[in-house]
């Protein structure tokens, strides 16, 4: 279990009639910037363990158990709502200047004035796990297991911003550290900035009874497999978006713009490269209403290094700080982890899947041997005479095996790299990884091909023997119209099984190397027959007036090997196996931020993972030349 703190800006209101009591929002629903995802029903179950819980007046030191003197009252009356665990927060009568301060503070702001950034920092202790949310790393909270206290601090990480796992950072931090002038200037231009930016959304709480903005949290979306989303957890509500939150009571005013939260992330994708069709679609309708019509990128690794950690000199104190204040320590790390995961995702998608037209794509569960169980195809329906028993079909099935493998490699952010304001180097490594992954996939999908592996019955993939059909599967030669044509009547004879009539492939595809694809555009898109070297011949193409399209290997190094191949969807030929039906590569951050590499490298370390594996599981879809032996 990790303890944690969650800071959300001062969300109150003064309880009418009733002395030093404040309506409060402990913990809203969503995911947080630095990656912890909170349920509706996480929250429920939280409401005893909020009931009476304490009140401090700042975090203890970090180490340090908090003293009896910074307690200033408790809360009641917790409850869970839509918009998150609801409380009363009773002051002693001891506490008079924090409640005059708490006090002032919700007053001064419903009535438009300047206040200080005065928040609640929930102490708590949680079981969670690592998900997939939105296209990048989370991690799921499954309990609130201990609820140490919810104190007053100043400055909540990151201005504030609601559903934060963070505390209150140091403002003394920059009189310890003498940093870079210029580079302060430049960090606190951008924070202006990003407030600026950020105050074009705000929320009148007056009639509601709420405060400040809610985060904008999208819907819980697992990795897609064939552009369907994977299945929910079960009991896992998705949280409503803001512009689709139902409100109780009066309706607030919301002046939609960019929280926080988003507005750091937006400048972050623009500093990447991210154009905004990648974006999250929230995150780009938000972005397009701001006056200036986008946000000001990052100028470097270095300005955003400084902007989310305040640390001006880059002394390593983000390394060190990481008990008194989880934004210090993991909004950085994971903003990185984000942004990276994005622009791989993007990078990866601009690689050729033209696999995905003649191969079986499935989702399997873990990277054990995988068996794919092929079923041969049945002859005509027999005829069943008056008062007669229909009779069983007879169903033969053979059984195909592949095993998945797993493919990955770590990455590193060191101090050095912010240092030397490397965002350039940093924005090519997603690039890089996605060209790997990409290669490492159309290899073994073409290789198993192309290299004619011996498959489940212990025999090549092509051969001209009766194993592989009357006329067996191996084409006539080098490819022209000739051979071409040779191979499609050899696919058109291929049958279902023993007593099956032939397999009608609705659609089949060309696949050729590079240096076949000037031959396989000509003959698939001539409009006049073609014959290999020679001018086009007198007659229509029948290739072309077939439908026959072509597709490029693009990895593919051979000077001659060609095949064609049918519709999986009549008859599955390759299957790819992806686990848990995610199909691209992921980034992750290592589990916590402020362990192993952070502290002994001052580095933070990503790994990219990809897990995957394919067979042949049928020869009948193939015909092909595999060139002179």
């Amino acid at each position: 279990m990790t303890q944690i703190r969650i800071t959300n800006a001062l969300d109150a209101s003064i309880v009418a009639g009733e002395a030093r009591e404040l309506e409060v929002t402990l913990i809203r629903p969503g995911l947080s910037l630095n990656g912890w995802l909170w349920t509706p029903e996480v929250l429920a179950e939280a409401v005893p363990l909020f009931e009476g819980a304490t009140a401090l007046m700042d975090h203890a030191p970090p180490g340090q158990h908090p003293s009896v003197r910074q307690a200033v009252g408790a809360y009641h009356s917790v409850r869970a709502t839509p918009d998150g665990l609801k409380a009363r927060l009773a002051f002693l009568p001891s506490a008079r200047e924090a409640w005059r301060l708490a006090r002032d503070c919700v007053r001064a702001r419903e009535e438009g004035r300047p206040a200080p950034n005065v928040g609640i920092s929930a102490d708590v202790t949680v079981e969670s796990r690592p998900v997939r949310y939105g296209g990048r790393a989370a991690r799921l909270v499954e309990r609130i297991a201990a609820v140490h206290s919810a104190d007053i601090v100043l400055h909540p990480s990151a201005g504030g911003s609601l559903d934060r796992i963070a505390e209150a950072y140091d403002p003394t931090r920059l009189e310890r550290h003498s940093g870079d002038a210029n580079q302060r200037e430049v960090a606190e231009e951008r924070r202006t900035d990003m407030e600026e930016q950020t105050s074009k959304s705000r929320v009148d709480f007056e009639a509601a009874g709420s405060a400040d903005e809610q985060s904008v949290v999208g819907a819980l979306q697992p990795q897609r497999l064939g552009g369907e989303p994977a299945r929910r957890p079960t009991g896992l509500e998705t949280p409503k978006p803001l512009a689709a939150r139902e409100w109780t009571g009066a309706a607030p005013t919301v002046a939609m713009g960019l929280s926080p939260d988003d507005a750091v992330r937006a400048a972050c994708y623009r500093a990447f490269g991210i154009a905004p069709e990648h974006w999250e679609p929230e995150l780009r309708a938000a972005e397009s209403r701001l006056g200036n019509g986008r946000v000001r990128p990052f100028l470097g690794l270095r300005d955003l290094y400084v902007h989310i950690t305040g640390d001006y000199a880059i002394a390593g104190r983000f390394w060190a700080r990481a008990q008194e204040a989880a934004m210090l320590t993991t909004d950085l790390p994971n903003l990185l982890a984000d942004t990276m995961n994005k622009k791989l995702q993007v990078e990866y998608n601009h690689y050729p899947q033209d696999w995905r037209k003649w191969c079986s794509v499935v989702s399997i569960v873990s990277l054990s041997e995988q068996d794919s169980v092929q079923l041969d195809d049945l002859g005509a329906l027999p005829e069943v005479d008056e008062g007669e028993p229909y009779t069983t079909a007879a169903l033969d099935e053979f059984k195909a095996s592949y095993t998945p493998h797993k493919y990955g490699e770590l990455i590193t952010v060191t101090r050095e790299m912010i240092l030397r304001d490397d965002l350039r180097g940093l924005a090519r490594i997603p690039g890089k990884l996605a060209q790997a992954a990409a290669l490492r996939l159309n290899d073994t999908v073409y290789g198993l091909v192309e290299n004619n592996t011996t498959i489940y019955d212990g025999k090549a993939l092509f051969l001209a023997t009766s194993d592989r059909g009357a006329a067996g599967n191996l084409a006539s030669g080098a490819l022209d119209s000739e051979s071409l044509a040779d191979a499609l009547s050899k696919l058109r004879r291929v049958r279902g099984g023993a007593s099956a009539s032939p397999i009608v492939f609705r659609r089949v595809w060309l696949v050729v190397p590079p240096a076949l694809e000037l031959t396989a555009a000509q003959l698939c898109g001539s409009a006049y027959a073609w014959g290999g070297q020679e001018p086009p011949a007198t007659g229509y193409n029948f290739f072309r007036q077939s439908g026959l399209d072509y597709i490029v290997a693009p990895w593919n190094d051979s000077q001659e090997k060609w095949w064609i191949v049918g519709d999986p969807a009549d008859c599955a030929g390759l299957e790819i196996g992806f686990v848990q039906g995610v199909d691209s590569p992921q980034l992750f951050i290592q589990d916590d931020p402020r362990m192993g590499s952070v502290f002994t490298h001052d580095q933070i370390s990503y790994k990219v993972r990809f897990e995957f594996g394919a067979g042949i599981v049928n020869w009948r879809p193939f015909v092909g030349w595999m060139g002179e032996t």
